[in-house]
């Protein structure tokens, strides 16, 4: 059993694919910014990357896992839109 300052092993999974997250779509923004993507080849990406997902939670692949990680990126998608305009010269 663990003590209550100790990290338990799935809190530091967690931590790793949060910063992962956040890191990723930081460097999204970043890449926009910098006129290395554009918005529309971001989204395009994030889409197709959200249907797949949703098609593995359909065929039963952790449906659990699937509907959170889509949630995520939906998510990075509406940032991206959100945080650049669409057709904006960058």
């Amino acid at each position: 059993m663990t003590r209550p300052n100790e990290t338990s092993e799935l809190t530091l999974h967690l931590a790793y694919a949060e910063a992962s997250a956040m890191l990723i779509e930081a460097l999204l923004h970043l890449l926009i910014d910098r006129n290395v993507l554009t918005v529309e080849a971001v989204i395009e990406t994030v889409e197709a990357t959200l249907e797949t997902k949703r098609l593995l939670a359909k065929e039963g692949t952790h449906p659990e896992i699937s509907a959170v990680a889509a949630g995520l990126l939906n998510g990075i998608a509406n940032s991206v839109a959100a945080g650049h305009a669409r057709g904006k010269d960058r």
